[in-house]
């Protein structure tokens, strides 16, 4: 079953300075149980990151990895020894498997654009099984 979840009733948080983050689902320290996923969808996430910063190296697994990047660009890094940057109107998907780090930041600097400031939509879809991955 299909729900609307306006914007004003979307869980707001921002843990860090230079982050600002809209979850659909319950996520991180926002825990609602009636709000756990949608099928086989744990995160869809719409951030905002500051320039220069991001996320830091960080482990995923037995999911996929979609980052829709809104305006900007965003430069991702992982432990594959993959090295890209996406940008404004791009998707990249990266397939967890067993095991992956990652890191995914903005290097805009603030000054030759207008704000910096890089919008983001990420969504995680678990696996189904070891070895088949819903999306």
């Amino acid at each position: 079953m299909l729900a609307h979840i306006p914007d004003a009733a979307r869980h707001h948080a921002a843990p860090a300075t230079w982050l600002s983050s809209y979850f659909l689902f319950s996520f991180a320290d926002y825990f609602e149980r009636d709000n756990m996923h949608f099928g086989p969808l744990r995160v869809f996430n719409d951030d905002t990151v500051a320039p220069q910063n991001g996320f830091p190296q960080h482990p995923h697994s037995e999911m996929e990895i979609v980052t829709i990047v809104l305006d900007g660009e965003v430069n991702h890094e992982d432990t594959l020894g993959n090295r890209t940057s996406i940008r404004a109107g791009e998707v990249q998907r990266m397939t967890a498997g067993t095991g992956v780090a990652h890191s995914e930041m903005n290097r805009q600097d603030g000054i030759s654009t207008s704000s910096g400031l890089c919008p983001v939509s990420a969504a995680w879809p678990r696996a189904t099984s070891r070895r088949t991955l819903a999306f």
